[in-house]
């Protein structure tokens, strides 16, 4: 979980990762991203100075990026977008796109390309020559959905596609002409939900939006809109509904959706035009239709540019709450702003303005059904992206701070059901710019399984193991045993328990964000048998001893680490200086003078020293204390310190 009141929106997000590619990332990377973590991402490629391609790539929870495969690589007279991604918990994936042939005259073609979860890559792209602008859906079963507009006859259709993910055949095609729809779609305007339930923005019966309900497509039950009115000048006011749309559905099928409405008039003395749009969100209920809301935001400019305007809309629902982001200003200064909206599409807060930019700046936003929220935009300059960042239980988001501060485009974003997400752009110069993703990491690894004893013998080595995992990774396990020794690393530690008694371990598993998890075991030791052996070698290392000199009576204490619980020797020796001899010292001796003992413990060990061997206090001189470790018939390397004990205290 994201720390509540975080201050900056950066916090969290792992560093950028930059997707494979072999020339110039174009128009943005779009991301999109199942429950439980499983992301894609696909983006427009300029291979060389006459071909563009499509690349596509592809995450499992915890993995790495796949290998970006590359489709359709064509003449430059062919444009690629918009681009519509798609995958579910499974990792089944899809990726469609618009070929448009560009001349007299100009040929559209859908193209859509899909990976099932056991295939390592996606399979032979399908074309459809004909339809244009497609934007695909999966449900949880992997069944795809493409919607696109194509000529047909003498009318353009709306037309519906499904099958399931990876296979080779064309999907069943349906022609949604009963509605009356119209291909007025836009980008990335379909949602489907895991039960195969569906919004899609559109034209149909005079209307913007349809929902597909248990596989039938639906007209709202309420015009969204209204058509033109009468007014004081010579040409009524013209309502132009449908502008940019945006739509989203959750997993209990309940949908929402926003559109920009434009409505002009003319004054009757200056004949100047006054354009005024509107913000308004549209709700659809499982197994309801669709209805509007309130409108949440309005802004006005007139022919000479002046006032200002709404644009880019986005949406995002979870069961019980929305959340609506869009831009509202002029050339010289724009807001982006998000709202948040109850179930019913009213507003619950004030709108929050996120940053003020020179210009229009589009807006992403992606919601946990926990209440996270992402929001990314670029800066006004075109020179980074920013995002901003809600906590779940949240109010507001957090200030805006940058995620690439190189000249960015394109940004999308996309969340998963704990929270986790990613954003992903473009970076770089006009000819050389990559395609990057960063990961959001806002919670806490999974400790998936954790073996701790429940007993064990003092002395003797216990196994301890445990495995975890998180999204974006990579995670690291620390271990706590409970009886005041050194901490230990690893999947899989051994540890032995000095003395008998119930210790506390408990193992933690941390992130690359530093979100941590925790889980906890008892175990019980008893004492060891008499006459057990040990059957691993004490590892005696770190001795000291402070202060080295103090007066006789005094005290210093010995500080030594080992690697399991062992019988410690402290052989204390005295120098000893030879008397003159032909006129020199003879080499100087250390006698030994006595020897203490301790019981020592698996980790950092101090063993206080009061300048005596029994009772008998040291007499001054310098001292060498020899240390060793034993553990039944295995015998630890000595270790040497030296001190000296002054005059009597």
């Amino acid at each position: 979980m994201l720390p509540a009141g975080v201050a900056n929106a950066a916090a969290g997000f792992i560093p950028a990762e930059t997707l494979p590619a072999s020339g110039s990332a174009d128009f943005g990377v779009q991301t999109a991203m199942a429950s439980n973590g499983f992301a894609i991402v696909a983006w427009v490629e300029t291979v060389d100075s006459t071909h563009t391609a499509i690349r596509v790539a592809t995450r499992p929870p915890g993995g790495p990026w796949s290998a970006a495969q590359q489709f359709d690589a064509t003449s430059l007279t062919q444009t690629r977008y918009p681009l519509s991604v798609a995958i579910d918990p499974a990792g089944d994936a899809v990726v469609a796109w618009d070929d448009e042939q560009l001349g007299s005259p100009t040929v559209d073609t859908a193209v859509v390309a899909t990976k099932a979860a056991a295939q390592s890559a996606f399979g032979a792209a399908q074309k459809f020559t004909g339809p244009a602008d497609p934007v695909v859906g999966i449900d949880g079963a992997g069944n795809v959905t493409m919607i696109d507009g194509e000529l047909d006859g003498a009318s353009n259709d709306l037309v519906d596609r499904v099958w399931p993910a990876g296979s080779p055949a064309p999907g069943t095609r349906s022609d949604l002409v009963a509605a009356g729809c119209r291909p007025d779609l836009v980008r990335s305007a379909l949602a489907v939900a895991p039960s195969g339930d569906a919004i899609a923005a559109a034209e149909c019966g005079g209307d913007t939006f349809i929902r597909r309900i248990s596989g039938t497509w639906k007209s709202p039950t309420t015009p969204i809109s209204d058509a033109s009115s009468p007014g004081p000048c010579p040409t009524p006011p013209t309502s132009i509904k449908g502008g940019p749309m945006t739509v989203a559905i959750d997993a209990s099928g309940d949908a929402a959706g926003a559109f920009v409405e434009s409505n002009s008039t003319m004054d009757c003395f200056t004949f100047f035009t006054s354009i005024t749009t509107t913000l308004e969100p549209v709700v659809g209920n499982a197994p309801g239709g669709i209805t509007p809301a309130a409108m949440v935001d309005t802004a006005t400019s007139n022919e000479i540019a002046t006032g200002s305007s709404i644009s880019g809309p986005d949406i995002a629902i979870v069961p019980g709450q929305m959340l609506l982001a869009w831009t509202n200003g002029g050339l010289v200064q724009t807001n982006v702003k998000v709202r948040p909206l109850d179930a019913a599409g009213s507003p619950t807060g004030p709108a929050q303005p996120l940053v003020t930019t020179m210009f229009g700046a589009p807006v992403q936003i992606a919601m946990s059904p926990g209440g996270a929220a992402l929001a990314v935009f670029p800066t006004s300059d075109s020179t980074g992206v920013q995002a901003a960042v809600r906590a779940p239980g949240a109010a507001v988001f957090s200030a805006a701070s940058p995620l690439a501060a190189s000249p960015s485009a394109g940004p999308a974003v996309a969340v998963d059901n704990a929270g986790d997400g990613v954003a992903t752009y473009t970076s770089g110069h006009t000819g050389s710019e990559v395609a990057q993703a960063r990961g959001f990491d806002a919670s806490p690894p999974s400790i998936d399984s954790a073996s701790i004893p429940s007993t064990g013998t003092a002395a003797q080595p216990l196994p301890f193991t445990a495995q975890a995992s998180d999204v974006w990774g990579p995670v690291t396990l620390s271990w706590n045993f409970g009886d005041g020794s050194a901490p230990a690393a690893g999947l899989t530690v051994t540890h032995a328990f000095a003395a008998a008694g119930t210790d506390t371990v408990t193992v933690t598993a941390t992130d690359a964000a530093g979100n941590s998890a925790a889980k906890s075991g008892s175990v019980s030791i008893r004492a060891s048998p008499v006459g057990v052996p040990s059957t691993r070698k004490p590892v005696l290392s770190h001795a000291s001893i402070k202060p080295k000199q103090f007066k006789a009576g005094g005290k210093a204490t010995f500080t030594f680490t080992l690697n399991e619980a062992a019988r410690v020797t402290i052989a204390l020796s005295r120098q000893h200086v030879a008397k003159r001899r032909h006129g020199k010292h003879a080499k100087p001796q250390f006698v030994v003078t006595g020897k203490l003992t301790a019981s020592g413990k698996s980790g950092v060990n101090h063993v206080r020293f009061a300048g005596r061997v029994g009772k008998r206090k040291l007499k001054p001189g310098h001292y060498r204390a020899a240390i060793t470790a034993t553990a039944g018939r295995l015998k630890s390397k000595a270790i040497t310190v030296s001190f000296t004990i002054t005059g009597a205290k």
